[in-house]
């Protein structure tokens, strides 16, 4: 690890985007932002198990791993949700289940899917050494696909389209299970989606929480190389072409901070770029708006609105780096404002937890023990991070 990149900075990167998941996950996808406060008798201000039932779930309406997008009575193929993935779960996505949390059963300071994967990431970057870039992505979806097909892996209820899609795929490709035969059915699989219309399911936030280790892995060396080996893997689960420029701006982001830039100032650059034209104007009154606010947010409830409080990736990087901007040197005030302005809270909360924890340790500060302490993984990402990045 060269000296440049600030080592507190990247543990406190690591643990961020585990902790702004696990805080958001009893109200991921609350869209009816005022229901947060009525569920938990106020706003989200700790680690909080889901309720059974959740007030605008479409878990029973979602696509099982027959074909992209959500299921209908043409649906034929078996599902992969329960005989592929997601084992012993598929009954959780039936018209008849008794509850619709998309997390329900876990406990509060666990972690949602992505991160248990990000942690099986985690694993598989200790487990050797990489002869190329080539080589560790091969590994890295090598220990995905047995990870995510062995049962009882990990306790989640959900898997966001992109999991589903990609197993529905392998299963018609006759489960390729060889490293070099998986990866050739991978590449061959996106370079043909590559060339078809973009699918909007696959242009979302929950892109950043996979790759992230990878990148932080690799955020010693320079730049463009980051760039190139994060868009390798992620051109592997979500092959589209519109997220090229989020991934390169928010890597961008975090590859300065990490060496001690200011995050207010990098997420102001990257804002603007994500805003266009009018963002020195919306940037201006936002920072007014908040300057006489006495309620701060519901400021930022009216902004995220506005931007976009869905999945989708351009609303959801621009309301992060709105967040970067007020919260730089505050990591649990960020933190918290990201999971009580609803929507997809959780993969939102992964890629700032990430940006703010960086700030965090590059300003020689720490998160607040109640996070760690009651953050399920803590003790495993402790481990994990001191055998992979202090080598």
């Amino acid at each position: 690890m060269t000296s440049n990149v600030k080592q507190e900075a990247l543990r406190l990167a690591i643990k961020g985007m585990f902790i702004g998941d696990s805080v958001a996950m009893p109200v991921h996808w609350y869209y009816n932002v005022p229901v947060i406060k009525r569920d938990f008798n106020g706003w989200i201000s700790k680690y909080e198990r889901p309720l059974n039932d959740h007030p605008s779930s479409i878990l029973r309406k979602s696509n099982r791993g027959n074909q992209i997008g959500r299921a209908s009575d043409k649906d034929h193929p078996p599902p992969v949700i329960g005989s592929v993935i997601l084992h012993g779960k598929l009954d959780a996505w039936s018209e008849n289940a008794t509850a619709s949390h998309y997390h329900q059963g876990m406990t509060a300071g666990q972690n949602t899917l992505n991160c248990h994967c990000a942690l099986q990431v985690m694993r598989t970057l200790n487990s050797r050494d990489f002869d190329s870039d080539t080589d560790l992505i091969k590994q890295v979806l090598h220990d995905y696909v047995v990870f995510m097909t062995t049962p009882n892996s990990h306790n989640d209820t959900y898997a966001e389209s992109w999991h589903r899609a990609f197993f529905a795929d392998w299963v018609f490709a006759n489960k390729p299970t060889d490293r070099d035969a998986l990866f050739e059915f991978a590449q061959q699989r996106s370079d043909r989606m590559l060339k078809q219309s973009s699918d909007k399911q696959f242009e979302v936030v929950g892109l950043f929480v996979v790759p992230l280790p990878i990148i932080l892995y690799n955020i010693h060396r320079p730049l463009d190389h980051v760039v190139k080996i994060a868009k390798e893997f992620v051109r592997i689960t979500h092959p589209v072409n519109l997220i090229d420029e989020h991934l390169v701006r928010y890597i961008t982001v975090l590859h300065s901070v990490v060496r001690g830039a200011s995050l207010r100032d990098e997420a102001e650059k990257a804002l603007k770029e994500c805003l266009g034209p009018t963002a020195v104007h919306m940037i201006k009154a936002f920072d007014a708006k908040i300057k006489d606010s006495t309620d701060v947010l519901s400021t930022f409830q009216r902004l995220t609105d506005q931007l976009g409080i869905a999945c989708y990736i351009e609303g959801a990087m621009a309301n992060i780096y709105h967040i970067c901007r007020h919260y730089y040197d505050d990591f649990e005030s960020g933190i918290l404002m990201n999971v009580n302005i609803g929507g997809e809270n959780c993969h939102r909360g992964s890629a700032l937890g990430a940006l703010l924890g960086a700030s965090t340790g590059a300003l020689g500060k720490s998160i607040p023990k109640k996070w760690t302490e009651g953050l399920d993984f803590n003790d495993k990402i402790d481990q994990l991070f001191n055998q992979q990045f202090e080598k």
